[in-house]
């Protein structure tokens, strides 16, 4: 998991590799002799360069997610979808690794693995590494939940997911990510040897990494793939309903008189007709040509669903690079200690792997950005402060001096130039 980066960093948290791999000669780096335990050893120069770097990924993460929960806070439109509840879990799940994990860990890394933090801090590093991690990846399968109940049920969707349910499912999502870290915490204690003050490593027991990898990542990885399968699946289908004039919508209720499904057909020519699906009960509205009641229904009804549909498949976007930048390490954490000599050169590709996987956090913000107008619009607000600044000067009751107010007009408070028709 994520949380394995302090046995990586230091390169002996998995037992099962033969320590002979992981040794380099110092002569071979031209480094120091400060190191800790590691066997992987930088020299200045080079830790120098790879601080800067770290830190940089370390204020992306934390600056974008940053971002992300204050435009959710401020913007009214992010704030009426209850899925921007989950995308500002999933914010906090990601902004705990930027601002709490990863300074450990560049600190473990920059010190060559030598730790001088004492094992309380480590057993909580782990504690945290663990809990946001799993944190994200169930955020993700509720997202992915979510939009499920969207594109299939655009009709019970606002009753099924209500802000109190939203909130209660982010509750249960901390509060399942918290009950799988902190407990392991003691069962490690328990189960094995104790280790040295100045070294924090990760268990290396295999039975323990294929387990967590299975309950961490493949599992609900294939569970979120298989939900935007059929994302996709019912999104194709209400398409080709769109553009041969039928939108197929579930009703969510189960009556008699009626099977759940509703088909809406739509004329261009001012008349709507409905049909129950039993086959027996068909009506037809003629709609006046000045007034368009249901013609407007009909419209608001499909651009909802444009919506959810675009929503969708922003969300798809970062489920899908969550895999990515995680898959390779899960690989590696599954196959390290099953076949140890399958790794060449274990000490340069699991910290790589594993900053891939934190690098993700830091790639949420930017997909918003790039791929919902909502969120690239809060940004500008809140990154550009888009607005004008007028300057009015008032005279004093006395005649002789004067008074300046500055204030700050957002493009957003502003009526329209024109009004709308």
């Amino acid at each position: 998991m994520a949380m394995d980066v302090a046995s990586i960093s230091s390169n002996i948290g998995y037992g099962t590799i033969p320590s002979n791999t992981l040794e380099i000669k110092e002569t071979d780096l031209g480094v120091n002799s400060t190191g800790g335990p590691s066997g992987m050893l930088l020299g200045t120069a080079n830790l120098v360069v790879l601080g800067i770097v770290l830190c940089i990924c370390m204020l992306l993460i934390v600056f974008g997610n940053t971002l992300v929960i204050v435009a959710v806070y401020r913007d009214r439109s992010l704030r009426r979808s209850v899925t921007n509840y989950f995308i500002v879990s999933l914010a906090f799940a990601d902004l705990l690794i930027g601002g709490v994990v990863v300074p450990i860990a560049i600190i473990d890394m920059l010190n060559n693995g030598y730790w001088f933090l004492g094992q309380a801090v480590c057993d909580l590093w782990h504690a945290l590494d663990i809990l946001s991690c799993t944190a994200s990846i169930l955020n993700l399968c509720v997202i992915s939940l979510d939009r499920f109940w969207a594109v299939t049920h655009p009709l019970s969707y606002p009753r099924r997911m209500t802000r109190k349910v939203a909130l209660l499912f982010i509750v249960l999502v901390w509060c399942c990510s918290a009950f799988i870290s902190f407990p392991c915490i003691a069962w490690w204690h328990a189960v094995e040897e104790p280790t040295p003050d100045n070294v924090c490593i990760f268990p290396s027991d295999a039975f323990y990494l294929v387990l967590s990898s299975c309950v961490s990542f493949y599992v609900p990885s294939i569970i979120m793939l298989f939900m935007y399968f059929r994302i996709y699946r019912a999104a194709a289908a209400q398409m080709r309903h769109i553009r041969s004039g039928t939108k197929l919508v579930s009703t969510g209720k189960n009556n008699p008189e009626s099977n759940g499904t509703v088909s809406l057909r739509i004329h261009r020519g001012g008349a709507a007709s409905y049909n129950n699906g039993t086959g027996n009960k068909r009506y037809s509205v003629a709609t006046d040509s000045r007034t368009h009641a249901n013609q407007i229904m009909g419209r608001r009804m499909l651009s909802r669903m444009n919506r959810e549909h675009k929503a969708a498949k922003t969300l798809g976007i970062v489920v899908g690079v969550f895999v990515v930048c995680w898959l390779p390490f899960f690989v590696l954490n599954v196959t390290s200690p099953l076949c140890p000599t399958c790794i060449s050169s274990p000490n340069i590709v699991m910290p790589l792997v594993t900053w891939l996987g934190y690098i993700n956090s830091a790639l949420n913000p930017a997909i918003y950005a790039f791929t919902n107008k909502s969120f690239k619009r809060a940004y500008k607000k809140i990154l550009c402060r888009c607005g004008r600044r007028q300057r009015g000067h008032f005279l004093s009751r006395d005649g002789t001096t004067f008074m300046s107010i500055d204030s700050t007009y957002s493009m957003a408070d502003m009526g329209p130039a024109t009004p709308s028709p």
